[in-house]
């Protein structure tokens, strides 16, 4: 342990009181906005902010022009129309006097708190650097592919350099907590504390952070992010990587109540969509804003302190703990791109176990209780969108009292342990109750007394409202109304517009378009249409474009492969109809959320088909291609379904498909992996991996306890960040019946 590192600790203990301190006398007399709910008169003004204060241009890598096809000229394009959605900058004096105005609201010690808390992160990340070279290798090679809403240069720069889709961004530097710090404090955040500033240590001030990513907190691929980063750094510096976890959180809880006029940078234009052949760029003021209340950041910043000096907690531990704590205010949006959050739920019992000695047991009481909806018990309360570290805690923090069932091998459990230091803390903070019991017999007396009142209020529903206080819902219609409007615009290829412009055969999918189309006309009854029907229109459709390219072919193997080689855009069009056939009964969120989504459908059609063409022909299972794009848009489908996920997979075809492929239990597609073949190897390593990825959380595992494959590690990929159900003995029949 360094003198450096002993010196940050201590010092971080002591200001995090002190802005406990500051946070409990701010005097919080506005609204949270966002820049473009300014006032008419300052829009102008205030929009000048944009971009006008970098620190250092050379963060911004240069444009090369070069002699490419006319994809290079388009992007060239783009960039010069990028240009003239910036403001004009302004002076330094004058920026300079607009911030003192801003900031003279403050109390007085509020802005050197936050600097020093970003110089605490600043140290520790430049730290690690050092003793740890080798991590800049590790980082690469491990970042999941940026999306939407990364550095809007650096991403034109990789399209024009013809990485359309690039699996990182090639002009980022790989650094230490980038992932956690760009989520926490803005895309920008981490160049900034990584840069010494005159020899010294870096820093970042107020007006250099931007909220945009905190929505992507509930992203099931930025919370892989996150976690796979951290357990990381962790295997090195474990103490470091919780110092600047809990600094970081500390600056969001201060950020939560400083007036929002001060995020300038949110106004920055971004890529709100990347395609092989399209890049739409947006105006910074149609992000979806996340705000915290922050008064519930009071709580987030006394657990922090708590937890600095627990050393059962870890760094990854306590990200997620304090996510839970953070409370939403509301959700500002225009283009509704993201879908909400998953309201969390609200149990008056949380069952802190040791799953081999009590878990059967348990679960027999809440089930005969018909408590499922009051108790917390893992495998009941399934992950969905959301990775298993972060599931736990945020239902421990939403639970009235934690129930630790201390039975003779639950110390022995590092999760047991974390569960229990985690409820200590939260008790002694007046958050729940904690309760001890020695017994499984103890326990069940606990559950016994459980009343459905005892739960607490569910949190207000944001879904529905205006834009001001929760989501917009101008736009929302039927989802396979929405993809059946995009499969033949030329703006959104590959569809069935390219496919025909291509010269390609089509005429097979028109039985599967004509139904779709009957089917979505107003005044249809969705609600009769049989999901054995949606079932045999899907598998008709795939069947008809198999026999385009096998029926004049004997060899099965020839005919796989000529099929698996089919042009790209017919895929697309049929993983599209797939789609938009087990979406026939839910409403999708956005018109901008099922583009973005059906974009992710193209990306995991390709990613499918160049792992499948990789096998022997020979070797390859012979269900395994249909079933794999299967499972790719019936997930697409799930996730899409949004707040009617518990309705969509009982009417909509997914459960007789998918009987081969994976158990659907509530909106969650789980692997079996009690029982693998080659197909059902393939579909986990190549496909669910890849979903959750591409930030499609509608996927798991479900696994027997004897047999955790959740510990395995594929192509440098840890399963344990998946979402996943742990049977022990006894509890198969349980878990069926859940259906």
């Amino acid at each position: 342990m360094s003198e450096e590192f002993i010196q940050r600790h201590e010092y971080l203990e002591i200001l995090m009181q002190d802005c406990i301190d500051c946070l409990e006398q701010y005097p919080l007399d506005y609204s949270p906005v966002r820049p473009d709910q300014w006032q008419e008169e300052d829009i102008d003004e205030e929009m000048d902010f944009q971009e006008s204060n970098r620190r250092d241009d050379s963060l911004t890598p240069e444009f090369e022009e070069v002699d490419q096809e006319n994809e290079v000229t388009n992007i060239i394009s783009s960039l010069k129309k990028m240009g003239e959605m910036s403001s004009p900058k302004i002076n330094e004096e004058e920026l300079q006097s607009r911030l003192k105005t801003i900031i003279s609201d403050w109390p007085q010690e509020m802005l050197p708190l936050f600097i020093q808390f970003s110089r605490i992160v600043s140290s520790a990340m430049l730290e690690i650097a050092h003793y740890h070279p080798e991590l800049y290798l590790e980082i690469a090679s491990r970042r999941i592919e940026a999306g939407p809403g990364d550095d809007l240069m650096a991403k034109l720069m990789a399209v024009a350099a013809g990485l359309s889709m690039p699996d990182q961004d090639p002009f980022s530097e790989p650094i230490p907590f980038r992932e956690t710090l760009a989520l926490l404090l803005g895309p920008k955040a981490p160049d900034w504390l990584f840069k010494p500033v005159r020899g010294d240590v870096g820093k970042l001030q107020p007006h250099e952070v931007s909220r945009v990513n905190w929505i992507r907190l509930n992203s099931i691929k930025q919370q892989v992010n996150v976690e796979l980063e951290l357990k990381q750094i962790m295997q090195r510096e474990p103490l470091d990587a919780k110092v600047v976890v809990a600094a970081a959180w500390a600056m969001v809880a201060m950020a939560a109540f400083m007036n929002p006029r001060i995020f300038y940078t949110e106004a920055d234009g971004y890529i709100s969509s990347l395609s092989d052949s399209n890049i739409t760029i947006s105006t910074g003021n149609n992000q979806d804003i996340l705000n915290f209340n922050p008064q519930s950041m009071i709580l987030v910043a006394k657990f922090l302190k708590k937890a600095l000096s627990d050393e059962q907690l870890g760094a990854n531990d306590i990200m997620w703990i304090a996510a839970g704590l953070a409370k939403e205010a509301g959700i500002s949006t225009k283009f509704n791109r993201l879908l909400p959050p998953v309201p969390p739920k609200n149990f008056a019992l949380f069952l802190s176990h040791r799953g081999k000695d009590a878990k059967k047991q348990l679960l027999e009481q809440v089930v005969g209780q018909n408590l499922q909806e009051h108790v917390f018990l893992d495998c009941l309360s399934l992950p969905y969108r959301i990775i298993n570290r972060n599931f736990v805690f945020r239902n421990l923090v939403q639970s009235n009292r934690v129930l630790i069932v201390r039975t003779k091998n639950y110390n022995e459990s590092n999760w047991c342990r974390k569960e229990y230091s985690a409820a200590k803390i939260l008790s002694d903070l007046g958050v729940c109750e904690l309760v001890n019991v020695d017994t499984v017999d103890m326990a069940v007396h606990e559950i016994n007394n459980i009343a459905p009142t005892q739960t607490r209020g569910a949190p207000e529903d944001t879904a529905g409202k205006g834009e001001e206080d929760g989501m917009d819902t101008k736009d929302r219609s039927w989802t396979t109304s929405r993809i059946l409007r995009d499969i033949d615009y030329h703006g959104r290829q590959p569809n069935l517009y390219s496919a025909k412009e291509n010269g390609l055969p089509v005429s097979y999918f028109a039985p599967m378009l004509d139904w779709l189309k009957k089917v979505n006309e107003p005044g249809y009854d969705r609600t009769a249409i049989e999901e054995t029907t949606i079932a045999q229109k899907i598998s008709a459709m795939y069947q008809a474009f198999f026999m385009q390219f096998g029926s004049d072919r004997s060899d099965r193997n020839e005919t796989l492969q000529a099929w698996l080689n089919a042009p790209f855009d017919l895929w697309c069009v049929a993983n599209h109809l797939a789609v938009a056939a087990f979406s026939l009964k839910a409403q999708g969120y956005s018109k901008m959320a099922v583009r973005y989504r059906m974009d992710i459908c193209n990306t995991m059609t390709a990613c499918i088909l160049k792992s499948l063409r990789q096998f022997s022909y020979e070797d390859l299972p012979e269900k395994c291609p249909l079933n794999s794009m299967l499972l790719m848009a019936a997930a697409v489908a799930l996730e899409l379904a949004g707040e009617s996920i518990d309705r969509l997979p009982e009417a909509n075809g997914i459960k007789i498909l998918m009987k081969d492929v994976a158990i659907v239990q509530k909106g969650l597609l789980l692997i079996d992996t009690r029982v693998m073949d080659p197909d059902d190897t393939f579909l986990l390593n190549k496909v669910v991996t890849q979903l959750i990825k591409n930030d499609i959380g509608s996927v798991g595992i479900l696994q027997n306890a004897d047999a955790p494959v959740h510990e395995s590690v594929v192509d440098g990929f840890s399963l344990d960040v998946l979402p996943c159900v742990t049977l022990h003995p006894g509890m198969d029949y349980f878990f069926e019946q859940m259906g």
